[in-house]
């Protein structure tokens, strides 16, 4: 005679608790902190990856169809040589007004000597900016082109490799581009370059040491006077409320609106674009508009 002895999930947990109970309280303790920690490290790395996967191509709005691009040098740079790296946009079907780019880099590993304006979108509203691993300007359209549809050289950073190895170049996504017919920002991928940095290759002979290039102390932000103490009337170059407060700001997307609205004629103070309120939007609104531009 046999007995069949049944084991129910009540037995394999009492089971169990009888053996947790049985290792002592330390141990215990240290299981759990180990098991915790076997939990939290993936989900960090994931956290981590899927940000880097943001900063590495940027996807601003889905719905848009410009994209920006630094495009990879066909070669690995060298270490203390400067080099030209052009940031370039395609605007696909929108009619771009103005363009905002914000990017970001290890000051450590990279030298910025200098940002020029290239040749697709020629008005300055905010000259190139250079400080503390960050670039920013924004570029425009002419108001009377009625905006540009196509592809070109927003600018060309000037840049100097510190270190061997890896560096990137990242735009924020504080990067905008605004378009006609569109109130939100039109851009819909901001594509940043990885560098691959290396030491000089020897040469057989002897090569005179390399003259220091000219003044590389950063230039002189233009004008960075204070801003007047706030008027309490509102700002009339604040021409719609796009990502602002009305009257309170005036940004790319007042700029977009009055590309739209330039040229038009029609009674004093119609439109918010005729700023000087004589009938027509001309080249004397715009001189306003970019006066009171980013304030």
């Amino acid at each position: 005679m046999f007995t069949i002895k049944v084991i129910t999930p009540q037995n394999k947990f009492q089971q169990f608790k009888q053996k947790w109970n049985s290792i002592p309280k330390k141990f215990r303790i240290n299981l759990i902190a180990l098991a915790l920690l076997v939990l939290v490290i993936p989900i960090s790395i994931t956290a981590v990856l899927n940000q880097v996967r943001i900063r590495s191509n940027a996807s601003i709005n889905p719905s848009g169809t410009v994209t920006f691009t630094i495009p990879t040098p066909p070669a690995p740079l060298t270490i203390n040589t400067s080099y030209p790296l052009p940031v370039t946009i395609d605007t696909g079907s929108s009619k771009v007004t103005g363009a905002s780019v914000e990017l970001l880099y290890d000051p450590a590993k990279i030298q910025i000597n200098s940002v020029t304006q290239g040749d697709f979108l020629t008005n300055v509203l905010a000259n190139p900016k250079i400080e503390n691993g960050k670039i920013t300007f924004t570029f425009a359209a002419p108001p009377e082109s009625g905006g540009k549809q196509d592809s070109g050289t927003l600018a060309t950073i000037e840049l100097k490799p510190l270190v061997i190895g890896k560096a990137h170049i990242f735009f924020s996504n504080n990067s905008l581009a605004a378009a006609i017919g569109f109130s939100d920002n039109v851009l819909k991928t901001a594509e940043p370059v990885a560098l691959t940095i290396i030491s000089p290759s020897p040469s057989p002979s002897p090569n005179p040491s390399p003259s220091p290039s000219p003044s590389l102390s950063p230039s002189p932000s233009p004008s960075l006077s204070p801003s007047p103490s706030p008027s309490p009337l509102a700002n009339p170059a604040d021409l719609v409320d796009t990502e602002d407060k009305p009257g309170d700001e005036v940004n790319i997307y007042d700029y977009s609106q009055f590309v739209s609205d330039f040229g038009k004629i029609g009674e004093a103070g119609w439109i918010r674009a005729d700023i000087d309120k004589n009938g027509k939007v001309d080249i004397f609104d715009y001189i306003l508009f970019v006066k009171e531009y980013d304030k």
